[in-house]
């Protein structure tokens, strides 16, 4: 008992103490103030005042404000147009915009700019010539009709996008421009190649803004060439030399001909399968797998109708057929750009490497008697390159034609002429020479519908 009220009275004078320091002490008020040099806003206060006047700004940054308000409103900045648009009409996550942009994600933009309008903006629905419109393209309003075009410009919702489909048909007039007669045995040259017709059609899919797939088919290509020559003094003697054990009567009919001629042909042809990433409408990266097939057939003619040395008369041919069987893969680019709301510039680029299969087979005759037969076959690494441009012309949004020069080259593959030299042996055509190459270059014309 003693104890406890021994702790109470020591604890009294304790609090006592301390009750007493404080009381001693002296508290200023402006030292509190002088804590924070300004007051708090209050949790659903009044918000600050702001002056565009307080914004820092680099040399030669200015602030352009719009004097008639935001609805329509449009602004004339350097000699240029740009159009506002009212903030109530662009969708956001509480008026139920599922996704953030229809160019970042796979689905589509809802609401207003599902159908192109948003608040007083109607490029994305096809009318063009509102100043700001089609990338500050001015003009007279055009309705182009159809589905907006991606890449339109002069509307805030940003690119919209339905699943489309689109089909592209194109003629091309190309000129095989590697033709040569240097391995040719005959004492006349070959004409050059013509331009010959090929089309190239192309069908795909974009199943959200940026995401598709595509194929395309270019050919058939055909381009000839012939010559021949006729002399009565049976003095057409062909480029060739007969190597052992081949005798020179092997060869009888080459020599001291009255009649010969020459013919090349070449074909060409390829297919594709390409995935695509378009951004808007004015960008198209692709790669994917291709196969190319370029044939050649030479066929020389040589008649001699001459009794005497080197062997009886008769008639002579010498074939010889390159085929290349190129598949590999291949990436590619599109590009377009607006010079007018209708007229487009476009550009496109292919680039690819393959595996060369490459196959030859040679054979001589002389007066009916098969003299020399072989088959031969390789793989080596092919290149493309591939590069076309031109302009367009929109009719609607969903349809242009367009026109425009295309060049293409094709490395390591083996032609006919490549194949045999001069001197003929029974081993001419055995081994195949896959190292060659050749440029096509010409025009082209077409369409593309989206639907």
């Amino acid at each position: 008992m003693v104890n406890n009220t021994v702790f109470r009275r020591a604890c009294k004078r304790s609090l006592l103490a301390v009750l007493a320091s404080v009381a001693s002490m002296s508290i200023n008020s402006s030292d509190v103030f002088a804590q924070g040099a300004a007051p708090a806003i209050p949790i659903g206060g009044p918000v600050p005042e702001f002056s565009l006047s307080d914004i820092p700004l680099a040399e030669g940054e200015r602030i352009v404000t719009s004097d008639t308000g935001p609805g329509g409103a449009v602004i004339q900045f350097d000699g240029s147009a740009y159009k506002t648009v009212d903030p109530s009409a662009v969708p956001t996550a509480a008026s139920g915009m599922s996704h953030q942009s229809p160019m970042m994600s796979s689905g589509f933009a809802s609401g207003s700019c599902a159908t192109g309008n948003c608040g007083s903006s109607s490029c994305r629905s096809g009318s063009c010539g509102t100043p700001g419109c089609r990338n500050k393209l001015n003009g007279p309003g055009v309705d182009l009709g159809g589905n907006p075009r991606l890449g339109g410009g002069g509307n805030a919702c940003g690119p919209t996008c339905n699943p489309y489909t689109y089909a592209a048909v194109d003629a091309l007039y190309m000129k095989h421009n590697d033709l040569n007669s240097f391995g040719s045995p005959a004492p006349f040259n070959l004409r050059d190649f013509d331009y010959e017709l090929g089309v190239r059609v192309t069908i795909g899919m974009v199943p959200d803004c940026h995401n598709g797939y595509e194929v395309s088919f270019l050919g058939p290509f055909q381009w000839g060439s012939s010559n021949q020559m006729e002399s009565p003094l049976n003095d057409i003697d062909a480029a060739l030399v007969a190597g052992l054990p081949i005798a020179a009567a092997g060869l009888s009919t080459f020599f001291d001909a009255d009649f010969a001629a020459q013919n090349l042909d070449a074909e060409l042809m390829s297919f594709e399968l390409n995935r695509t990433m378009i951004g808007w409408d004015v960008i198209k990266l692709l790669y994917g797998m291709r196969y190319i097939q370029y044939d050649e057939d030479f066929l020389y003619t040589s008649r001699r109708t001459l009794v005497g040395p080197p062997g009886a008369p008769g008639i002579g041919i010498l074939a010889s057929r390159a085929e290349n069987r190129m598949i590999g893969g291949q990436v590619g680019i599109d590009m377009t750009y607006p010079i007018t709301c209708r007229m487009w510039s476009d550009m496109r680029a292919r680039a690819g490497a393959f595996a060369n299969f490459a196959e030859n087979r040679f054979q001589l005759t002389n007066n009916d008697a098969l003299q020399i037969f072989n088959e031969a076959d390789t793989t080596e690494l092919a290149g493309m390159i591939e590069f076309g441009g031109g302009l367009r012309y929109y009719l609607t949004n969903n349809f242009h034609i367009r026109g425009g020069g295309e060049l293409m080259y094709v490395t390591e593959v083996a032609t006919a002429l490549n194949q045999f030299g001069s001197v003929m042996t029974p081993g001419t055509g055995r081994a195949i020479d896959a190292s060659d190459s050749f440029f096509l270059y010409g025009f082209s014309v077409g369409a593309e519908l989206k639907f």
